[in-house]
């Protein structure tokens, strides 16, 4: 068995240098043709499942690997980004 971990396409934020962490920021034009480009060479290779965060930027990424092999993504809540907060707070102690 071999897995495959990607990451997802281009963000608006990725090209402005934020971090988004668990803000939902979907694929911009770049993005969605780097994830049709990926699920091209994806197609000549054996994928039997495809997992994802549930935020939109890697859900367009992994649809479009899953789609033209006719499967089904399947969302998975733990593999979602860090979340940093909204920068408003003051950073937690760590001990």
């Amino acid at each position: 068995m071999k897995l495959y971990i990607i990451r997802h396409g281009q963000t608006d934020w990725n090209v402005e240098g934020k971090i988004q962490g668990r803000q939902d920021i979907p694929l911009n034009d770049m993005g969605r043709r780097q994830a049709r480009a990926l699920a091209d060479g994806m197609k000549s290779r054996p994928v039997a499942s495809v997992y994802s965060s549930p935020q939109k930027r890697a859900m367009e990424t992994a649809e479009a690997i899953a789609g033209p092999l006719g499967l089904t993504v399947k969302a998975v809540p733990q593999l979602m980004e860090i979340g940093y907060g909204t920068g408003k707070a003051a950073a937690p102690k760590i001990y």
